[in-house]
């Protein structure tokens, strides 16, 4: 994964899913329960984390 840009009014992160994960059916499952989910335990204010191919 590597990170694109952060938003921080919007509260939007936007990343790029690279090797196996960027062609994978569950690529959005992964960005909401794991990745989405992980950020805002740390970064409550994220709304939400966008792949941006």
């Amino acid at each position: 994964m590597e990170l694109v840009e952060v938003e921080p009014e919007a509260g939007i992160v936007k990343v790029r899913l690279m090797g196996h994960c960027a062609g994978c059916m569950h690529a959005q499952q992964t960005l909401q329960f794991g990745i989405e989910r992980a950020l805002r335990q740390f970064i409550p204010e994220i709304k939400s984390v966008v792949n941006v191919a």
